[in-house]
């Protein structure tokens, strides 16, 4: 291969990577008709638990039942073992449990009643506790003959109602639109 076959493979290399960027990077504009907005809160809950864990050189403060190993924690390169100390130890952690959710087609969103404190003074194993609360919020529309959903802002949300129709941006792939406009 030649020195401008080159010159213009990597050209037109450079012109197609261009393209594709563009293509994706940016946004593009679309319309539906609004069918229904929905809104899901979810909270975590976290459980406090027993783990079972190992550590080079040192282990964590709060750890307990621990037992140190030599053991090989490498090798030079004429293949000889380095040892070294490993710590293994159980210790206490909060831990990701489940999650307690709520969800609507309404635009009343509430919290799941829920009695699970913030935190503990004093947690003991398998107390639970809850994180803060996540929110998301959609709207459902129709394009063309298809059922399709976005995330939205809680702005957007607010003021979004069934039949309005709108005009958004989105990215090609995104399931996010922005820039929504009452047509």
């Amino acid at each position: 291969m030649d020195v401008n076959t080159k010159i213009g493979i990597g050209i037109a290399s450079g012109i197609a990577a261009v393209g594709i960027t563009l293509f994706l990077a940016i946004p593009i504009k679309g319309e539906m008709r609004v069918q229904k907005t929905r809104w899901e809160w979810d909270i975590p809950t976290y459980k406090y638990t027993m783990l079972e864990e190992s550590s080079w050189d040192t282990y964590p403060e709060g750890a307990y039942d621990v037992s140190p190993r030599r053991e090989i924690r490498r090798r030079d390169e004429n293949d000889n073992p380095i040892y070294d100390w490993k710590f293994y130890y159980k210790i206490n952690r909060w831990v990701s449990s489940a999650s307690i959710g709520s969800m609507g087609y309404d635009k009343s969103p509430y919290e799941y009643p829920c009695d699970i404190p913030y935190s503990y003074d004093n947690p003991q194993l398998g107390d639970v506790i809850r994180g803060a609360h996540y929110e998301s919020y959609y709207v459902v529309g129709i394009i063309g003959d298809n059922r399709i959903e976005y995330k939205i802002s809680k702005s957007d949300w607010l003021d979004l109602n069934p039949e309005d129709k709108i005009t958004y941006k989105k990215y090609r792939f995104g399931k996010k639109i922005w820039d929504i406009q009452y047509k």
